[in-house]
């Protein structure tokens, strides 16, 4: 991989990090900034589905598929459990402070492993489960140019199966398969006809505005259509990316490092903040919205360098050998 595709992705990285953490942060559930963090985790999907394969090797498909079982598990499940142990022990601590109430009892592998006290981390988990169906999803995409139609009969099967359900995202994951297969015939088509991306990226602002508008007046049609949107979602981002890097560099730079650790660890921060207001303070929600914001970047891009700098054992551990 060239270093400006890599710069490219891990700057959409760190962006849809950033709305990953603004849609949890709550703020985010009001309106037209929902439909905007709403295409973070199937973005993701794209993304994961796309490196997957960027470095499958189709000439020893068993070698490499064991192997990606196994960096995965390192990863993936390994900082999965971690996160969602610490996120007990954290549950422990603001239980104690708002309740008087200081026990292990209710502890449990199950709980752990429904990542009851970590919720965004029920990605990791989903994410293991497509590394293990992955190849059967290559193969089919690998057999022939038109197999991107499988984009589209994925649509309505996927939209019947719940949130964080991997066939839920199988459209974008789908999506993120085959521009990592066909990327050297998507790229040349797309350098032949770079005139196109001029018209496509206002198109694709237009397309964007007209489906809020959409989402805000005609609630009867929402689910469906909102699904489709949610799924299309990364073909949006990669035509913004086509054109510019949506995160400044010097932002894009201090995060960078930290976006695992970040998007593992924000919901602790977010659960401590709340014990700690309950809801009491004196600022507008917007006010308080972005101060959370600040404040949960600014401690776990402090905490994640004193680990990196300090114990990088440890934090080759947690944040999976990133």
């Amino acid at each position: 991989m060239n270093k400006q595709l890599s710069n490219k992705i891990a700057n959409a990285n760190v962006f849809l990090t950033i709305l990953i953490v603004m849609l949890h942060f709550g703020y985010a559930n009001n309106r037209i900034l929902s439909y905007i963090t709403d295409m973070a985790v199937p973005c993701f999907f794209s993304i994961s589905s796309f490196l997957y394969f960027w470095s499958f090797d189709w000439n020893s498909p068993s070698n490499s598929y064991l192997y990606k079982l196994k960096s995965r598990f390192k990863s993936v499940v390994i900082p999965f459990i971690i996160f969602n142990i610490i996120a007990y022990a954290v549950f422990v601590v603001i239980r104690y402070y708002k309740d008087g109430i200081f026990t292990f009892d209710d502890f449990s592998l199950r709980k752990i492993w429904l990542n009851q006290f970590d919720m965004p981390t029920w990605y990791l988990k989903t994410l293991y489960q497509f590394v293990i169906v992955a190849p059967v999803i290559g193969y089919i995409i690998k057999k022939s140019k038109y197999s991107i139609l499988f984009f589209f009969f994925s649509l309505p099967i996927g939209v019947k199966f719940h949130y964080g359900n991997l066939l839920f995202f199988l459209p974008s994951i789908i999506l993120g398969s085959y521009i990592s297969m066909y990327y050297k015939r998507i790229s040349s088509v797309l350098y032949e006809k770079k005139d196109m991306l001029k018209i496509l990226i206002p198109v694709s602002i237009i397309i964007i505005i007209v489906l809020f508008l959409i989402f805000e007046y005609n609630q009867d049609k929402k689910q469906f259509l909102y699904y489709i949107y949610r799924q299309v979602s990364p073909i949006f981002i990669i035509i913004i990316y086509l054109k510019i890097n949506i995160i400044p560099d010097r932002l894009y730079r201090l995060i960078k490092p930290y976006t695992f650790f970040i998007f593992c660890s924000h919901w602790m921060i977010f659960n401590i903040i709340n014990a700690i207001f309950l809801n009491k303070h004196p600022f507008s929600i917007f006010s308080f919205f972005l101060m959370e914001l600040v404040f949960t970047f600014s401690i776990l891009i402090l905490l994640g360098y004193i680990l990196k700098v300090k114990n990088n054992p440890i934090w080759q551990v947690i944040n999976g050998g990133r």
